[in-house]
């Protein structure tokens, strides 16, 4: 009866990695997105002044799930995460 347990739980920490790895490649995906669209915001607006309309609700946003995501992916790697927040 323990190996069934076992096995469950084996694939259960397989699933858990492959979203973790998902959720961190979503997170730099984000985070890189938002560093180009903020640079080329500042840019299109004081050099070329013509700002892009769309790249500051894409920064908005992209700013609240990294700020959803970025707690939520800290406490399942480290527990003791939740207590500081």
């Amino acid at each position: 009866m323990n190996t069934g347990l076992s096995v469950v739980m084996g694939i259960i920490s397989k699933i858990n990695r492959i979203v973790l790895r998902f959720e961190k490649i979503l997170l730099l995906i984000l985070l890189i997105g938002m560093l180009i669209f903020g640079f080329l915001q500042v840019f299109s607006r004081f050099i070329l002044k013509s700002p892009i309309g769309w790249s500051e609700e894409l920064l908005t946003y992209s700013f609240t799930w990294v700020s959803f995501m970025v707690p939520a992916w800290r406490s399942i790697q480290n527990p003791t995460f939740l207590w500081i927040c």
